[in-house]
């Protein structure tokens, strides 16, 4: 290997301390964690009547009726209600929905 021209200022390792490191990026591999060996979505594995009548709905006034029934409380009796993060993913689903639906209408004249 030929010398270069240019004076060595840093070594290699010194470069590599300097870069910063972000830790939930550069770790081992041993210390990843693990993968989720089912891709379903949590609320497809936790609710799957819910999100089979959600896909069977999809793109119509009655999906779109159905999503706000499952986050608004339009009845009189206690539910139990969806986790926080299932309930956004609701609510993403029927603006999807109404987005869908609104490409389908007619243009208006």
């Amino acid at each position: 290997m030929s010398e270069s021209p240019f004076p060595q200022l840093f070594g290699l390792d010194e470069i590599e301390r300097a870069i910063p490191r972000d830790p939930t990026i550069d770790l081992p591999i041993a210390v990843q964690p693990p993968v989720d060996p089912d891709p379903r979505h949590p609320l497809e594995r936790r609710f799957p009547h819910v999100a089979d009548r959600i896909t069977g709905l999809w793109g119509t006034t009655m999906c779109a009726e159905y999503l706000q029934s499952l986050v608004l409380m339009d009845r009189g009796e206690a539910r139990q209600g969806f986790p926080v993060d299932l309930i956004e993913d609701l609510l993403m689903l029927d603006y999807c929905n109404a987005v869908r639906l609104s490409q389908m209408l007619p243009p208006r004249r």
